[in-house]
């Protein structure tokens, strides 16, 4: 009797803790919002201040730039896509820069970034080390390249995500429309 009754409580037990495992066996789904939802959650709120040096030395603060309209870029060396739309946004720069204030943001440190422009100019003002900000409060969800345009107001007006410039995406006639409707 005995040894039926350990061996129920065993069973008991061993079935207990089999439940208990199989608690812990969930398989999450993805919770972070998607593309969409960051993007209207950016959309019509202030811009997030910074204060930075670009890799020529040159200070850029976002407090001194109310009252233009700033198109801020954040890309990265290793993004071919990016690397893509390097020449056309310094054609964008070229031919705005009295409209708009062009700022880019890298990931990369200062030393890559002057490597590069040796074989590849960069025209438009690039802040080095940028990934605490592109990764943090500008978006990481949102993937690179991405665009912020920021309003005369220093609110931000449109976010512009790295899925909506894949496949036939033409840079040029899209930012020149986004800079017309300002």
């Amino acid at each position: 009797m005995r040894t039926s009754l350990l061996l129920l409580c065993l069973c008991i037990i061993g079935f207990g803790s089999v439940i208990a495992q199989d608690h812990y066996l969930v398989d999450l789904e993805n919770r972070s919002p998607d593309a969409q939802a960051l993007v209207q959650g950016y959309e019509g709120t202030p811009a997030i201040l910074f204060k930075a040096k670009d890799y020529k030395g040159n200070e850029v603060a976002l407090t001194e730039l109310k009252g233009q309209e700033i198109i801020m870029w954040f890309w990265k060396l290793d993004c071919a896509l990016c690397l893509k739309h390097l020449p056309v946004m310094n054609q964008l720069y070229k031919k705005h820069k009295d409209k708009v204030f062009f700022i880019s943001f890298a990931d990369d440190p200062k030393a890559a970034l002057i490597d590069y422009t040796q074989s590849n100019p960069i025209d438009i003002p690039v802040i080095p080390n940028s990934s605490m900000l592109s990764q943090g409060p500008y978006g990481a969800e949102l993937g690179y390249p991405k665009f912020f345009i920021v309003d005369k107001s220093g609110i931000i007006k449109w976010v512009i995500p790295e899925e909506e410039m894949r496949g036939e995406f033409d840079l040029f006639l899209f930012i020149e429309a986004l800079i017309n409707s300002l």
